[in-house]
């Protein structure tokens, strides 16, 4: 016998005006890699396998039925499966209450959690209700409830989620009951049809060739054209389509549109080198030097390579790391005051020791006292005032960060650096992943869009097949992606009929019904990793999360140079 542990997380809607719509049952099966799981639920769990063919002994269908499975310390198995259920607001007057069956082959008493979270429609937490057993599972079947007790005529989602931790040979689920003051609720299941698909197709527009200037609709470049800052992001950092269709956007926007700055999702002070370089109209090999020099893989490319050229050749543009930390390329900066690219003098190997101490404890930083040790160095002469205030700003963040320890001080920051460059640059095109740009709590663009509003505008890019670069150990490789879950925007957007087109979210949000068919369900979100396990798809408010998203049909890696 060995211990395993489960995580169990469904996700339903109520339906005012029509019957509800979610499946408590554990049926319409979905295959996803060569793991089956029942429909309409998300599982997540750690060396475990799900009995398929599990019979439930109330309706003769399916129950849920986990076994432990013999996996080495890096194989998890965890799995997003079937159809996240779209819902109508509903109003509750006193409570909702769930139970849920359950019996296994356990040999001592284990740990069961249940959990309510409901939400209103722009997906914000309303209440959370926990409730923990010591559940001694047996042969026998055992009901469990929980209840939230809360009044509301905002809710517009309700999350059920259960966890076991348990040691022993088999475990089953079934019978979950779902009731809103005292009202029941019983199964039922609907799939996107055709007439839903040919709805959405309103807001659908093809791109041909990569080119964005091809869609149909030009009061939404004319949208693009005057925001302040267009963000464009990535699911993946390591596809060639993706990189294609931004660099083309971007070289749009700096043709006709006045664009004149790019900030990437790169590292400053490192960055601050690739942009002099690009002032160097003679070299292509420094060119590839200081990109070479970045500190992260994602912009080691052709594509990028060649979106760099382009800049040298225009002339007029320039490129910033909104990244946040501390690298020997500050040093070589801040001895550009005596003449040479060294960090040999006494003083700045005074500071870097100085500030080799802040980072290795973080509890003694001091940012009073660290911002004066700066500025003895400030301002370089040979640099413009905005380069002296991103040093500052930059070298500051990185501090915060390190003290504070967490992701939301380096989005929150990524979100100053952004704004200080476009007091002086004016119209900023962003380069980032879509979990930086969006819109969702702390990330980078939620922080820009509170500050820029309506000239803050996202474009989120997603894929449903093909092979892409990613870096889970030291090297980068090449990892195909399979089969994605019924329940994903990916497996929706694929069955419209175009290989590359973008949908505009901001008219989709505004025909309510539609929308709500529309969204949530969950959304792919590789980064620098490939597809290991479920927990690189989120659930998404994607129109909540976007302005607009650029779907690709099919992707194929990103080249190396």
């Amino acid at each position: 016998m060995r211990v395993f542990k489960l995580l169990i997380l469904f996700i339903f809607f109520i339906l005012c005006k029509t019957n509800a719509q979610y499946n408590l049952s554990f049926e319409e099966n979905i295959k996803l890699r060569n793991f089956v799981s029942p429909g309409n639920w998300v599982l997540l769990g750690d060396n475990i396998k799900n009995k398929n063919d599990s019979i439930s002994p109330s309706d003769g269908i399916f129950n849920l039925c986990i076994e432990p499975l013999n996996l080495s310390e890096s194989d998890n198995i965890k799995i997003y499966n079937s159809q996240i259920i779209i819902n109508n607001d509903i109003e509750v007057n006193e409570d909702i209450k769930f139970y849920i069956d359950i019996r296994g082959e356990i040999l001592k008493v284990d740990s069961l959690l249940l959990r309510i979270k409901s939400f209103d429609l722009k997906f914000t937490l309303l209440e959370e209700t926990v409730k923990t057993y010591n559940a001694k599972i047996s042969e026998f079947w055992t009901k469990y409830e929980i209840t939230q007790k809360i009044k509301s005529d905002r809710i517009s989602k309700i999350f059920f989620e259960f966890e076991f931790y348990g040691k022993g040979s088999k475990i089953e689920f079934d019978n979950v009951e779902f009731y809103i003051d005292d009202i029941p609720f019983k199964n039922s299941y609907v799939k996107n049809d055709i007439h839903f698909i040919n709805k959405m197709k309103e807001y659908i527009y093809p791109i041909n060739n990569y080119d964005i200037s091809s869609i149909s609709n030009k009061k939404l470049l004319n949208v693009l054209a005057k925001s302040k800052i267009l963000a464009l992001g990535e699911n993946s950092h390591g596809c060639h389509e993706i990189q294609k269709m931004r660099s083309n956007i971007c070289k749009f926007l700096i043709e006709n549109e006045n664009f004149k700055s790019i900030i990437l999702e790169e590292n400053y002070f490192k960055s601050f080198f690739l942009n002099e370089a690009l002032k160097d109209t003679a070299s292509e090999s420094l060119l590839m030097e200081r990109i070479n020099g970045l500190p992260y893989w994602i912009n080691k490319n052709s594509e990028f390579y060649e979106l760099v050229k382009y800049l040298r050749l225009n002339g007029s543009v320039s490129l910033f790391g909104c990244d946040i930390r501390i690298f020997n390329a500050m040093y070589q900066i801040l001895n550009l005051n005596n003449d040479e690219l060294t960090d040999n003098t006494l003083q700045t190997n005074e500071f870097k020791t100085y500030v080799s101490n802040l980072m290795s404890n973080s509890s003694s930083i001091n940012i009073d006292e660290a911002k004066l040790k700066l500025k003895s160095f400030l301002p370089i002469k040979k640099l413009q005032e905005l380069d002296n205030a991103l040093i500052e700003n930059v070298y500051l963040q990185s501090l915060i960060r390190v003290k504070s320890n967490n992701m939301i001080s380096r989005d929150s920051s990524m979100a100053e650096n952004v704004k200080l460059i476009q007091k002086y640059q004016d119209k900023i095109l962003l380069l980032a992943h879509n979990g930086h740009i969006s819109k969702s709590n702390y990330c980078t663009g939620n922080f820009l869009n509170t500050y820029f509003k309506e000239k803050f505008v996202n474009i989120g890019f997603t894929f449903y097949s093909g092979n892409y670069l990613a870096k889970d150990s030291e090297s980068v490789e090449v990892f195909s992606l399979p089969e994605l879950p019924a329940n994903s925007f990916e497996s929706l957007f694929s069955k419209f009929g175009y290989d590359v087109f973008l949908i505009d979210l901001k008219s989709l949000r505004e025909n309510i019904d539609l929308y709500k068919e529309f969204s949530p369900r969950v959304l792919l979100e590789l980064g620098a990793s490939s597809l290991r396990n479920s927990l690189d798809f989120r659930i998404s408010d994607l129109g909540h999360d976007f302005d607009y998203i650029i779907f690709i049909k099919e992707i194929t890696p990103s080249k190396g140079i």
